[in-house]
């Protein structure tokens, strides 16, 4: 390719010879937010309804499943293209960018049987 200078640049110029690419640490923030963020808000709705029976927050819980399975997913894709970046890391941080990757997939799908398991015991209460 030649740019209209008259200079080649290749695709990878920006990077230097001995410098190997690093994992963008936003992606798995987003991730981990978009597993913690229902798995709170789910909670503290299943806290309030449990104390005050009060069917505003049985819909709030309702809705925050909804949500809930919108947020897994950008995570999902978020630490997919995270774990895609690991492959060509160094070895160290590699290695780190696995063990976070696993930890927000974890967080995640812990959303599923928690939210399960609170609609259940709120339609028990019911």
């Amino acid at each position: 390719m030649s740019s209209a200078s008259g200079q080649s640049s290749s695709p990878l110029e920006y990077r230097s010879a001995g410098q190997t690419p690093v994992p963008s640490i936003g992606l798995y923030y987003i991730a981990m937010a978009c597993g913690a963020l229902p798995l709170g808000l789910g909670t503290f709705a299943f806290v309030l309804f449990l104390f005050t029976r009060h069917m505003d927050f049985a819909i709030l819980g309702f809705f925050t499943l909804f949500v809930g399975c919108g947020c897994v997913f950008i995570g999902m894709v978020c630490i997919g293209v995270y774990w895609m970046q690991s492959r060509v890391a160094g070895d160290d941080d590699r290695t780190a960018a696995r063990r976070r990757a696993r930890r927000a997939v974890v967080l995640m799908l812990v959303n599923f049987p928690v939210a399960g398991l609170f609609a259940w015991i709120g339609t028990r209460m019911l």
